[in-house]
Order: structure tokens, then sequence, then C-alpha cells
């Protein structure tokens, strides 16, 4: 129990758990990793269909896992570029946003507020920190200063980039008729359009601002983070443009609780699918039978005494366990620990057991060679200089 329970098994269960968590959140965003999970749920089948000799089966499971692969490349290429990108946001530890000068954020509003009057629609995204590339797709390089009269022009009916998004980094306007990606939600109101679910989908992607102008009901929506915010005057807007770009303070403790307990149900479901693995990993039927000679090393060495004679350097181990954690377990690394703690002076007999082990889960040892070490340990001599334990022939 206690060897299931070391360090480095912890860590490991930590570690998987993390990346499992990290992709279920993902794959809330992207069919493609959804796809991958039915590949790796396949490739874990064919594993275990052959840890229980199952040859057939693990053949066509590894085949269909193969396959699968192959559609994932070539039918999710753009989402899986999205994913890619998107890990760069989910490793900070604190948001960062480019945002816009105070000026421009108050050119956006201004522009936003005049085209709402004449039910003039308008779709207008501010970069944040995260990449775009592979997000926001098309668009035509504009390169000039944020001013409400250029965006005011640009969505006009009559102009040739009044058709998708005006991209602004900074305070300059680098694209037009630039196109975002839709939301996959459902519980999206029924009143939004083509440009309110673009802009709630690039929102949910990435860390831009998107101010829509509804061209129906001549209403000024701001999208950040997956939500709607309802703006009803300029100096409205300016404002949230301007504090969107501000760092949040807070306090330590609450984001201890965030980290914790935000995305809880996710947390649980990764927890839950780390601890499957273990559990089958550890209760299969073990099949494997390897051989390993590792080295022998001795600790907590009396002060004043000297290991003068051991009886060998290495010991031969042969260990049985799943054929998964058999392939998988770093067994090249193994080392037969003894605790000389509290040893006399004389010769000292230790058997070889899993206590002098650090196995990974699911592994056994079956016998050792020898399966008994002997240790004179001899008084050190002040002024002589100590020597190395030789093997006597």
């Amino acid at each position: 129990m206690w060897r299931i329970l070391s360090w480095r098994n912890i860590i490991d269960f930590v570690s998987v758990t993390l990346f499992l968590y990290l992709l279920l959140r993902l794959a809330r965003e992207a069919r493609a990793l959804r796809t991958a999970f039915t590949i790796v749920a396949l490739y874990a089948g064919a594993l275990l269909a052959r840890n229980f000799n199952l040859i057939i089966t693990g053949w066509v499971l590894e085949a269909c896992a193969i396959a699968g692969v192959a559609v994932l490349l070539f039918t999710f290429q753009s989402e899986m570029r999205y994913l890619l990108l998107r890990l760069n946001s989910l490793f900070r530890l604190w948001p960062e946003r480019a945002g816009t000068p105070p000026q421009a954020g108050r050119a956006i509003a201004e522009a936003a507020l005049r085209l709402a009057g004449p039910h003039t629609g308008a779709l207008i995204v501010i970069l944040g920190g995260d990449p775009v590339a592979g997000v926001i797709t098309g668009g035509i390089a504009v390169g000039a200063a944020v001013s409400s009269a250029l965006l005011e022009s640009i969505f006009q009916k009559t102009s040739p980039l009044h058709d998708g998004a005006a991209v602004v980094a900074g305070d300059r306007v680098i694209e037009a008729a630039a196109i975002l990606p839709l939301t996959d939600r459902r519980d999206v109101p029924a009143a939004y359009g083509t440009r309110h679910r673009a802009a709630l989908g690039l929102s949910e992607r990435v860390d831009a601002s998107v101010v829509v102008v509804s061209e129906e009901r001549g209403t000024v929506t701001l999208m950040r983070g997956g939500h709607a915010t309802p703006i009803a005057t300029v100096d409205e807007l300016s404002q949230l443009l301007k504090t969107s770009q501000v760092r949040p303070k807070v306090h330590w403790s609450r984001r201890v609780r965030s980290l914790l307990f935000s995305d809880a149900k996710l947390k649980l479901i990764a927890a839950g699918i780390s601890a499957l693995v273990w559990t089958v990993s550890a209760v299969t039927e073990v099949r494997t039978v390897r051989v390993v000679s590792a080295p022998i090393e001795f600790s907590d060495v009396p002060p004043g005494m000297d290991i003068s004679y051991r009886s060998d350097p290495r010991i031969t181990l042969q260990l049985r366990g799943g054929s998964w954690m058999m392939d998988t377990a770093s067994l090249s690394r193994l080392v037969v620990t003894f605790s000389l703690r509290n040893a006399p002076e004389g010769t000292q007999h230790f058997h070889v057991g899993t206590d002098n082990l650090d196995l990974p889960a699911g592994i056994v040892l079956t016998s050792a060679t020898p399966s008994d070490i002997v240790v004179r340990l001899a008084r050190h001599k002040p002024g002589a200089p100590a020597t190395p334990a030789q093997p006597q022939k």
C-alpha cells in the first residue's frame, strides 16, 4: 500500500490528472480534441485487450486508433492549430492583455455608438495577449491609425470592407473584413445573429474584446471571455475597454480557492480517469516477466564506520507485471537500497525484498539473485583513508 503511495507515484498521478484537466478544458472548445479522446480510448482498449491475450480485438482497436489519427490530421487541421495556440494562454498564471491606448478605445466607443444610431452593423476586435493566427482568418490589411471616422467608413454598406470584422492591435487597425469563428454554444439568445455568434466564438477562444453593433436592433454589445455586456453610452464602453486591459489584483487566498475549486466538475472527471487508469494498471492480471540487473546502494552508514566488505555489487531481479506497465516503466533505473542506520560493527545480513525497491505500481518482485546480501562494518581508524568495500573472491 505504502509503495503504491510513494512520492513518485503521487507526482505521476497528479501530473496525469492536470494534463487530462487541460485537455478536457480544450475539448469544450474544439471538436478535434473530442475526436482525439476517442483515439486515446481506442488505443488504451487495444493495450488492455493485449494484456488479456485478446489478440484479434487488440489488432482491431489499434487499427481503428490509427485510422482515427489520419482522420484527425486531415479533417481538423485548423482546429489543431487553434489548440496549439490556445495552450499558450492556458499555462499563463496571469492574463496579459495588449489592449489599446485610452484614445484608441475612446475612438472605438464613439464609432460603435454612432454606427448604432442608423442601425449600421459592425464588428470590431481589440486584440489581447493571445495569438490569433489560425483563429481569425481572411482579412484585408489596413495598417492605419485608429479613428472613429475610419471605423465608421469601413462599416458603411457601400464599403467593400464592411462584411466582416475590423481588427485593432494597439492604436492601429491592422485588418478589415476578417472572419471570426462561430461559437458552438447552444444557450445563446435567439436574437443573436451571425455577428454576435462570431464575437462570442472569438471571445471564448482568446482574450480579445469584441464590440458588436446590431444591424437589426441598433444596440452595442461588448463580448469578453464568453460573456456579453450591453452598452448604453460612449463613456461606458470607453471605460470597459480601458479596464479590460488592466491586470486584476487578486488576493492570494482567492487565487488558491479559484485554483482548487474552479471547474470542479472537469477536475473531478480528470481525477476519475486518472484513478481508473491506475486501477487498471495495478489490478490487471500479470503476464509479462522481465529480468533486470540492478546496482546496490547503502545509505545511513553509522558515523565512524566503513563498509569493509559486501558480498555482491549487483542483484539480478525477476519482475512480473502487466505488459502495459512493463513496457512503459523505467526498469533500467532501479536501484536496490539498504539502510545501515544503527547497524553495529561486524557482519550484517540483509534479505532482498520489496522494501529495498521503489517499484512502479502494478509490478511485483518474484525473485532476487542473490536473495541475501552480506555486509561487514569496521570502525574507521583515525588518519587512515577510507577504502571502498570490495566483494571477496
